[in-house]
């Protein structure tokens, strides 16, 4: 990939996404993960929401996930075409 490339899927990445929130679909298999080492498996969310950083408007955490998209969606006010879907590999 050349840098010019690059830079333009920033730019593009950076207008959908610039002081908005989104929300990523992390797929459809259950995803698990351990709450301690020595305690039981705990369920992941299936959605995670990114809200961006007061002090700069280009970056953003997550705050939240969970399995209830359209719970996601109206709590953090999240338009249909700010639910993106990770890339598969």
């Amino acid at each position: 990939m050349t840098d010019d490339l690059a830079h333009s899927d920033d730019n593009e990445w950076e207008q959908l996404t610039r002081g908005r929130p989104f929300i990523t679909n992390l797929g459809y298999q259950p995803n698990y993960v351990q709450k301690v080492p020595d305690g039981p498996p705990m369920l992941m969310g299936r959605f995670a929401v990114f809200l961006p950083l007061p002090e700069d408007q280009a970056r953003h955490q997550i705050v939240e996930v969970g399995h209830d998209l359209a719970y996601l969606q109206q709590k953090y006010e999240v338009a249909d075409e700010l639910v993106l879907q990770l890339a598969a590999g």
